[in-house]
């Protein structure tokens, strides 16, 4: 009987120890599985991305950003509505990590689409808009870059060539504005000159008729109208007497 029970005690030690052998792994990874899960996962990740949209930085990206969209001439409305609700979507699905290096690219583009090329361009393309055919403005909307995806890079090297195109247009314009503006200076000098020489035209006329109408006569000759003649008149008298003949006036 005693051996008996020395082997119930030896079994039961032997299955205790394998319990503990055999048992305790598979709690502390089901611990470590419960630690990982999507579950226990959410709410640190969920706090991670409350935290990055409600900070100053976001809030300051997103009124930069509603600003630029509403003064900007160039995405027509239908195309706006499009962008906000695609960066809703977007932001909706990201992980804190995402929406980090999200915002940092935001904040470049919108650097870039607030310098003075971007304004350039802008007034460039909206101008073309204006005046360009459906099929051509099209076209032109296709190239434009993507506010939300585009690299703040891309966008400068895309936006830096329109801004060049602009300035080269200005150049032209400027340039037949002054050929316009010496042309017709110049035409406005030879009509005054031509004028001029009328008025002096008809200035000699009307003194060559005047000395046709009074004659070799001098206004001088008015008033002296013997001078230049040659007359004999009589002077009687004289000295004592005698006559002396007569004077030639």
């Amino acid at each position: 009987m005693s051996h008996l029970n020395s082997q119930r005690t030896s079994l039961l030690a032997v299955l205790c120890l394998s319990l503990v052998a055999c048992g305790a792994p598979p709690v502390l990874a089901q611990d470590a599985d419960r630690t990982n899960s999507p579950d226990a996962a959410a709410p640190d990740e969920e706090a991670a991305r409350r935290q990055i949209l409600h900070s100053d930085q976001w809030q300051d990206m997103q009124f930069d950003f509603d600003q630029w969209l509403s003064v900007q001439s160039i995405y027509t409305p239908e195309e706006v509505q499009d962008i906000i609700a695609r960066m809703e979507r977007g932001v909706s699905r990201m992980t804190s990590g995402q929406l980090q290096r999200f915002l940092v690219d935001m904040q470049d583009r919108l650097d870039v689409l607030n310098s003075p090329n971007a304004l350039s361009a802008q007034i460039y393309l909206t101008e073309k808009l204006q005046v360009a055919s459906a099929a051509y403005a099209k076209r032109i909307r296709e190239s434009l870059p993507d506010v939300l995806t585009t690299s703040a890079a891309q966008m400068e090297k895309q936006l830096l060539v329109h801004a060049q195109r602009r300035s080269a247009a200005q150049q032209r314009t400027s340039a037949f504005k002054d050929a316009r503006q010496q042309s017709v200076a110049s035409n406005q000098a030879q009509r005054q000159a031509q004028v001029a020489e009328q008025q002096r035209r008809v200035a000699r006329n009307r003194g060559a008729a005047e000395r046709n109408a009074v004659g070799d006569i001098s206004p001088s000759r008015e008033y002296f109208p013997d001078v230049g003649r040659r007359q004999n008149v009589p002077f009687f008298g004289g000295f004592g007497g005698m006559g002396i003949g007569p004077l030639i006036f």
